[in-house]
């Protein structure tokens, strides 16, 4: 069965933090293809929780090669969330 592209909630300092499948969401089509065919859902899940800046952007060009083994998602926080890790988890 397929996923959804991403997966967001509410986190306690009342941003908006999601699970997302940045490549999917680029148009990278290897991703898609697979996203497509239901291959993605097989793959190891691979989790990338970010920096400081709480994008996907810094670790982007990682993400194609890491794609060839792992469904890859990443955590986004909006830049005005500042929660700490601890809250966000819950």
């Amino acid at each position: 069965a397929k996923t959804s592209l991403s997966a967001a909630s509410s986190g306690p300092g009342g941003g908006r933090t999601r699970f997302a499948r940045p490549l999917l969401e680029a148009g990278y089509a290897p991703a898609v293809r697979e996203y497509e065919s239901g291959r993605l859902d097989e793959k190891p899940l691979l989790l990338y929780l970010p920096g400081f800046d709480g994008t996907l952007l810094a670790p982007f060009l990682q993400f194609p090669e890491l794609g060839t083994e792992f469904d890859v998602r990443g955590m986004e926080v909006p830049m005005d969330d500042r929660s700490p890790f601890a809250d966000l988890r819950e």
